[in-house]
């Protein structure tokens, strides 16, 4: 059987107190959440938040601060349509406070295969990738889970969430 991996055709860096994290757009997959993520980055919305939540995932967003996001709720929850793609290791997927159809300005990355995030609350649709050879990367995501897992109530700074001119080559494994 053939892989279809998918076509990064926009990426973004989200620049944190502990470095960088290179992020890939999956618009085959999630067109209107991408565009959605796409506007929120541009207004730089995430600028000067912080990851706050380690589990079994790295969550960022608006939470604990004064910010509020102009763009609306999602109009949709792609994470229930035909070629969605799986919470699985190192996609990164639009939170929705438990009611679907809800997202808006909160995000996480997947530490594990997550699949039962693809049903729970209506599904937790994933947007973005981060190649699981980008060992920079990834070093920043491991550094981020355990400092706030080991102290609790510690968030990590997130600098800037920037799109980048250049999509990122780095392809999936």
């Amino acid at each position: 059987m053939n892989t279809i991996y998918p076509i990064y055709n926009m990426s973004f860096t989200i620049t944190t107190s502990l470095g960088k994290i290179n992020c890939n757009l999956l618009s085959d997959f999630a067109p209107v959440t991408t565009k959605h993520i796409t506007k929120c980055i541009n207004n730089k919305l995430f600028d000067d938040t912080s990851f706050y939540r380690s589990d079994f995932v790295i969550q960022m967003g608006l939470w604990g601060t004064t910010k509020t996001n102009s763009e609306p709720n999602l109009p949709i929850n792609e994470s229930q349509t035909q070629g969605a793609k799986s919470n699985k290791r190192g996609t990164m997927a639009i939170a929705h406070h438990d009611k679907p159809d809800n997202g808006n300005n909160e995000m996480f990355i997947n530490l594990d295969a997550n699949t039962h995030l693809d049903q729970a609350y209506g599904g937790y649709c994933c947007f973005a990738e981060i190649a699981l050879n980008d060992t920079s990367s990834w070093e920043t995501i491991n550094n981020i889970a355990s400092t706030i897992k080991k102290q609790e109530g510690k968030i990590v700074q997130v600098q800037s969430v920037r799109m980048n001119s250049n999509p990122n080559p780095t392809p999936p494994p």
